[in-house]
């Protein structure tokens, strides 16, 4: 009745034509739809911004209405309530006044308190049914969930399936009738879950849907099936906000097994005369893959990531009806509150990843550790029966989180770092070669040493890099290509006479004078000038087209090195000295 209660501006009833004839002998005649139209996409878009619109224009004289519609309101399905009778009242007769003034008129009332339903039209009361047809019982639909007004608690009602013959097909499709958004049979559910699963895991996904599975499967689907009538004796509490006074906290529990990881979270309420109320509010399971087989730190880790979304949802949710003192997060895995402590750069991609989860939270999380016979999330990551979920001592709240926190599980000591598994691995490669026999090694030393004895030591503002760039270059070329035999003797004269000799050796060949000055780095040896010999006649023969004069390599090889050495040596040795 909703849609038909929100009218459509009449520029935009053009677009909502439709064909109409009250019978087949009458024309078709063309009507325009003043209302907002059921199929549309748009329509339930238009109905919700209407409702949102009325909330917003109606603060000031309705604020507590106006707020109810802003948070507590699911298309056209509105649910609240007070602390009082009262206060319920009031909030009832202010929501009335709102929608009226909008010309919405709220139907199908319900209250667990037969007061809040006095003075309310009989047609304007919603009809307790059961979901499957049968009038008469005292149970109500919200949100697709059973409600009993009585006991102002969620039940649950299971419809058995008739089919004699087990296949995929009737295992998926009973697993999809238990409707349990919020989780709290998800042990239950989980064992299904985790039998569809064994149905694909023998077959593959190639097994047929509509083909019988095996005996055992069959005799386990047996037991299954026997054992949901014991969630029709399951009754859930609806309040979670038992005071106004009372103090508020929520407590997270998330677990890991080799069939899968699961989470839970429950609010403790700690009243003024002392007493404690804890109660579930959600919970969820995941199964394990079955390609990638994972260790149970790591599914102990998805849990973590999994209660961390929980609580970044209710923390959300509630902030504006309650005022939360702390957030607890409880893991019975060293190893996972050890990966939350340590940076997750440090850590490989599959940790890394979910502890930059979790280290994202918007919500404060006091991660915890408590022991496995305590973990509440326990049961759910490995599933339980019915009749086992009923009393259940921690699924429902745990006794030792009403008492105080002196009282709860103390944190043990910490995961070693260095045995904590998951950490990046750093490689350490060293190679050591033998110089005497690497060639590759010995020809990088003997060039670097030649060209470092060749390209001097520079001195000051610049001289010997002037004399470098002009005199030498040029000198050495010219001496090259016309008489180098010559321009050596001369290069090689210098070098002898310490002093102006290197300066006249190699400023000579293009007017290089006013190079460096004083004494020379290093002297030559008597070796390396047979090298510096062997090299000019090497050059003078290339120059007049022969063949060099025939060595040995090795022998040759072994000589360039030993002088390269020594010169690199006497070159830093003259450094050393200078500074």
């Amino acid at each position: 009745m909703m849609f038909r209660q929100t009218y459509i501006c009449p520029e935009d009833r053009r677009y909502q034509l439709i064909y109409w004839r009250s019978s087949p002998s009458e024309p078709l005649r063309v009507y325009e739809l003043t209302t907002n139209t059921y199929g549309l996409k748009s329509s339930p878009y238009i109905a919700i911004r209407c409702l949102h619109q009325l909330a917003h224009d109606g603060k000031q004289d309705s604020p507590r209405a106006a707020e109810l519609l802003l948070r507590n309101s699911y298309v056209d399905d509105l649910n609240g309530g007070g602390d009082s009778l009262s206060e319920a009242l009031s909030l009832r007769d202010e929501l009335i006044s709102l929608m009226k003034s909008a010309g919405y008129e709220l139907r199908k009332w319900s209250s667990n308190v037969p007061e809040l339903l006095q003075g309310l039209p009989a047609d304007h009361l919603e009809t307790p049914r059961t979901f499957d047809g049968t009038d008469g019982s005292v149970f109500i639909k919200i949100l697709g969930i059973q409600w009993d007004p009585i006991s102002d608690g969620f039940t649950y009602r299971v419809n058995l399936p008739s089919d004699s013959t087990v296949t995929r097909r009737s295992i998926l499709s009973m697993t999809a009738k238990l409707y349990d958004p919020l989780g709290w049979i998800s042990p239950v559910v989980f064992r299904f879950k985790l039998l569809l699963q064994s149905v694909i895991g023998t077959s593959g996904n190639k097994v047929d849907w509509d083909s019988p599975v095996s005996d055992d499967l069959v005799r386990m689907w047996q037991d299954y099936i026997s054992d949901l009538s014991n969630l029709e004796r399951l009754s859930i509490p609806r309040c979670l906000r038992p005071g106004a006074q009372a103090r508020y906290s929520l407590h997270g529990f998330c677990d890991g097994s080799s069939l899968g990881h699961a989470a839970a979270v429950y609010v403790r309420a700690e009243l003024p005369d002392g007493s404690v109320l804890v109660r579930l509010i959600i919970a969820k399971s995941r199964l394990a893959p079955l390609k990638t087989q994972q260790t149970i730190p790591k599914m102990e880790l998805n849990g973590a990531a999994l209660l961390t979304t929980l609580l970044n949802h209710e923390v959300s949710k509630v902030a504006d009806n309650i005022v939360l003192e702390e957030v607890v997060g409880w893991c019975d895995s060293t190893i996972v509150l050890a990966w939350l402590r340590t940076p997750a750069h440090t850590l490989q991609v599959f940790e890394a990843n979910r502890v930059s989860q979790i280290n994202a939270s918007t919500a404060s999380i006091h991660w915890r550790h408590v022991p496995s016979e305590l973990n509440c999330a326990d049961v759910s990551s490995r599933g339980a029966a019915a009749a086992d979920l009923l009393n259940h001592e921690l699924w429902w709240g745990p006794q030792w989180l009403c008492q105080p926190s002196d009282c709860w599980p103390v944190d043990g000591p910490a995961f070693p770092p260095d045995m904590l598994p998951g950490r990046k691995t750093k490689t350490c490669v060293v190679n050591i070669g033998n110089l005497q026999s690497d060639t590759d090694t010995d020809f990088l030393i003997d060039k670097f040493s030649y060209n470092h004895n060749r390209g001097g030591y520079q001195q000051g503002g610049g001289g010997y890099n002037q004399n470098q760039d002009n005199g030498y270059q040029g000198g050495y070329n010219k001496n090259q290509g016309n008489n180098y035999q010559g321009g050596y003797n001369q290069n090689q004269g210098g070098y002898g006479q310490r002093g102006g000799g290197y300066n006249q050796g190699y400023g000579s060949g293009g007017g290089g004078g006013g190079g460096y000055q004083g004494a020379p780095l290093f002297e030559l040896t008597h070796e390396e000038e047979e090298e510096e010999r062997r090299e000019a006649i090497e050059g003078q023969a290339h120059a007049q087209g022969r063949d060099p004069p025939a060595q040995q390599p090795q022998q040759r090889r072994a000589d360039r090195a030993l002088h390269a050495g020594r010169g690199a040596r006497a070159s830093l040795v003259a450094q050393l000295r200078r500074r």
